[in-house]
């Protein structure tokens, strides 16, 4: 029989997964038509780019840091090394990558062409070193997470509609796209 902790983590991560799917489909069809095909397809592929970011940030922390919380979730001293110890490297690969990005901008001229739609999408990487989802998962308080996960990518909603007028506001697109990475 599992237990209410447990009940409560299945179902938080779940939530998490659904709201990942179902919320993107409501503003999909609205941004394929306001950005057009061409403009929207521009946006994925530097959501795209940003992507590869996100997991070299990411660089399994989410496994090994989890399983280091959960097995020193009583020590206070322990986790709060491990946590500051985690988020450093997190924050100083996600910040190495925005240079990389950057200094490829001067070699391609696609990239430097993008450069202003990845640097906007690129805050999805900044964001995920600063999201410390594998504490929490460690601690096994996955609702304060998954709460906070679901009301970031609902408040992007309404402003999606109220702000993307045109196929020029792609940047605005790839700004608050971010919220939905979380």
């Amino acid at each position: 029989m599992l237990d209410r902790v447990i009940i409560k983590n299945i179902s938080s991560l779940f939530s998490i997964r659904i709201a990942g799917y179902v919320i993107p489909l409501l503003t999909l069809p609205y941004l394929v038509r306001v950005l057009d095909p061409q403009g929207y397809g521009t946006f994925i592929y530097c959501v795209a780019i940003s992507q590869y970011f996100i997991i070299a940030v990411n660089y399994g922390f989410d496994l090994s840091a989890t399983k280091l919380i959960a097995e020193e979730k009583n020590d206070i001293n322990k986790v709060s090394s491990l946590f500051w110890n985690v988020f450093s490297i997190r924050l100083t690969i996600a910040l190495i990558g925005f240079l990389i990005l950057f200094l490829v901008s001067f070699i391609s001229e696609e990239i430097n062409d993008l450069f202003s739609i990845l640097s906007y999408c690129y805050i999805s990487a900044i964001a995920a070193a600063f999201f410390p989802q594998w504490l929490f998962q460690g601690k096994e308080q996955l609702g304060v997470i998954s709460i906070v996960r679901i009301v970031s990518q609902l408040m992007t909603i309404p402003f999606i509609f109220m702000l993307v007028k045109s196929e020029n506001d792609i940047n605005i697109v790839a700004f608050l796209h971010h919220y939905h990475v979380l």
